[in-house]
């Protein structure tokens, strides 16, 4: 991640761009950007939304990239909450893109997919805003990596989790603002282009030094820096240490659908869905 282009917001700016897009200074700002692709997206965004607004009237939504089918759901939304969603201009500009996040308190990322690492997460972050995040384990799951649980977001498992957790931000400013304090260091410290540099340096270092590829491993498995390989219960820990359980078809199923050969089975299989549309 290069951090030049997202950072911390001032009190004024944060006015000032609530005000061009006609949301109350004082209103509580869910936020969600991503791809126009129905993957990327969750109708549970909306639902969970829906169930917020109406016990929690200063809450808003603001969404760019949101598919056709997300329009047609956010339409359907009694006339006083879907006037609390805003719906921002797509744009490839990192200035607006930062403009966007300004207005933001929490970033509300649900998506079907899941992501393989997640960009607008943390763009997000490194704004200063924290990030509620579902897990998706059977398609992609890095969002539970990127964000830590409780440190700077919340991870959730399903609707009623993330309705919860949405309705719990919003009510508990002191943990909030502690997870705003930490959520651009989070991204800092593990992914900033300066770390990862180096850490490519060093891998190069490492391959160039050894004289085969079993040197090359022994020499990685050795270096405290490096991870050469994920265990295979990662999302099973990750979750865990975020309180969550893991449901038994998780528990099977998970395992399976990471493994190489299903990934190019799972590949092949859309493949030919797609050629027999």
């Amino acid at each position: 991640m290069d951090a030049a282009s997202f950072d911390f917001a001032t009190a004024e700016q944060r006015a000032t761009n609530r005000e061009a897009l006609g949301i109350p200074r004082d209103a509580f700002v869910f936020g969600r950007i991503g791809q126009v692709s129905i993957p990327k997206w969750s109708t549970d965004l909306i639902s969970a939304f829906e169930v917020v607004a109406r016990s929690e009237p200063k809450a808003w939504l603001a969404v760019c990239g949101m598919p056709e089918p997300m329009h047609a759901l956010a339409a359907k939304l009694p006339a006083d909450i879907r006037s609390r969603v805003v719906e921002l201009p797509a744009t490839d500009s990192d200035v607006e893109l930062r403009r966007y996040y300004s207005v933001m308190d929490v970033f509300a990322h649900v998506s079907q997919k899941g992501e393989s690492f997640g960009m607008v997460i943390c763009e997000a972050m490194l704004c200063g805003i924290p990030v509620i995040t579902m897990s998706t384990p059977l398609r992609d799951n890095s969002q539970i990596e990127v964000v830590p649980n409780g440190k700077a977001g919340v991870v959730v498992q399903n609707l009623q989790q993330l309705t919860r957790a949405m309705i719990d931000i919003q009510r508990n400013g002191p943990a909030l603002q502690g997870m705003r304090n930490q959520a651009r260091e989070a991204v800092l410290g593990r992914f900033d282009i300066s770390v990862v540099s180096r850490l490519l340096v060093k891998l190069a270092t490492i391959a160039l030094a050894s004289n085969s590829s079993q040197e090359m491993a022994r020499r990685l498995d050795a270096d405290p820096d490096v991870v050469s390989s994920a265990p295979a219960d990662l999302y099973r820990d990750l979750l865990h240490a975020a309180g969550l359980k893991v449901s038994v078809s998780d528990r099977v199923l998970t395992p399976l659908v990471n493994q190489p050969i299903s990934r190019q089975a799972i590949g092949f299989a859309r493949a030919v869905q797609a050629l027999l549309r």
